[in-house]
């Protein structure tokens, strides 16, 4: 058996999607199966955390907990999008291109989430009695910029365009990746 006539790719056409529309649902329903429980439980969270005692740590915790419910929105609008594109029910040529704006959104607010985990998991129990209430606030503040910072060159990677379409006189919006900059 030769081998690498095995493991040859057979070409797929111009214009064809990466997965199918069914795998594509399957998947945005797990994604809102899961996230949808977390956008609750966030929210109980934040709730919690604003009845008790603001202090350094609880501060620390509501930042976190603000950041994971906004991504986990984010994260639901996406797939919402995605599912009402799968099924066809979109009214609009333009509705694709809307998924665009959640994901990057998302992205960008994982990765403070992530920097902000370090903050709650490592740092509030060892330097509690150092950082009081505002300079907690200060630095989650601080973080959340700082990953806005590094996440503008992924945000400007992308521009809208909109094409015309003569055939039946409206326009199509299309996100177009500038992979240079």
């Amino acid at each position: 058996m030769n081998v690498s006539a095995s493991l040859d790719s057979v070409p797929s056409p111009p214009g064809a999607p990466l997965i199918s529309d069914h795998i594509m649902v399957m998947l945005c329903f797990m994604i809102l199966t899961f996230s949808l429980p977390s956008i609750v439980l966030n929210i109980v969270d934040v709730y919690i955390f604003l009845n008790t005692k603001l202090d350094s740590v609880t501060v620390c915790f509501i930042s976190l907990a603000l950041s994971d419910l906004s991504a986990m929105l984010l994260l639901s609008t996406n797939a919402f999008f995605s599912i009402i594109v799968a099924f066809g029910l979109g009214r609009g040529k333009n509705l694709p291109t809307y998924t665009y704006a959640p994901s990057l959104g998302f992205n960008f607010l994982v990765d403070s989430s992530s920097a902000q985990r370090g903050l709650c998991v490592a740092f509030p129990f060892l330097t509690r009695l150092v950082f009081n209430k505002n300079r907690s606030l200060v630095i989650c503040v601080s973080i959340f910029l700082v990953m806005l910072c590094f996440s503008l060159p992924r945000f400007t990677a992308f521009k809208l365009k909109t094409i015309s379409d003569p055939m039946d006189n409206t326009s199509t919006i299309v996100v177009v990746e500038y992979l240079d900059s």
